[in-house]
């Protein structure tokens, strides 16, 4: 048992090792790992990239919360969206896939996005561009490993990527407005123009 552990663990990291030195090039040639290695994986990343933004951040709260509950958020999140494009796949481009390996070029593409999720606190824009960095991988595994058309494949992460640049704006108008109120002078007024902001009005 542990040996297999050794050797599966051996083999993760061999494959890092080249990955991170040439993440487009080898989303080409996704390893075969097992369920329990790939969320285990999963997890790791989500505990080290939850536990450091929230080191990053100051917030010591957000440390303890990164670290035990951003696995279990990414691990619910990749499923959901693994899912979609499995079966954006099987009814628009009518190919089947394998959704272990759909699930774990997911995880492989977003590994931009949580290096760069550790220091948004510093720069919140940095999220937009590590999306964009994982939409890349995103596209090059799904023509290049999975041999799916390139057309349908840009269009449909171009889209996502543009839904998600909307809500992020949205979301940080929000917030900007939030926070403005809270310097505002308190006063009846603005406790109740704070009150409908939080509610959405």
């Amino acid at each position: 048992m542990f040996e297999k552990f050794k050797n599966d663990w051996l083999e993760v990291f061999n494959y890092l090792k080249v990955f991170l030195v040439n993440p487009v090039q080898h989303i080409r040639t996704l390893p075969d790992w097992d369920w329990r290695t790939i969320l285990f994986f999963l997890g790791l990343l989500g505990s080290l990239s939850g536990s450091l933004h929230g080191l990053v951040s100051g917030s010591f709260t957000s440390t303890i919360l990164g670290f035990f509950f951003l696995p279990l958020s990414l691990t619910v999140i990749h499923f959901i969206i693994a899912g979609f494009f499995y079966y954006f796949v099987l009814f628009f481009l009518h190919r089947e896939i394998s959704y272990k390996q759909l699930f774990l070029l997911l995880i492989l593409s977003n590994t931009p996005l949580f290096a760069l999720y550790v220091l948004s606190p510093l720069a919140s824009p940095l999220i937009l561009l590590g999306i964009a960095f994982s939409g890349i991988l995103l596209i090059v595994g799904f023509v290049d490993y999975f041999l799916l058309p390139r057309k349908p494949i840009l269009r449909m992460i171009l889209a996502l990527f543009i839904f998600y640049i909307l809500m992020w704006i949205w979301g940080a108008i929000q917030t900007s407005q939030v926070k403005k109120i809270e310097r505002a002078p308190t006063t009846r007024e603005n406790l109740d123009l704070l009150e409908k902001e939080l509610k959405g009005n």
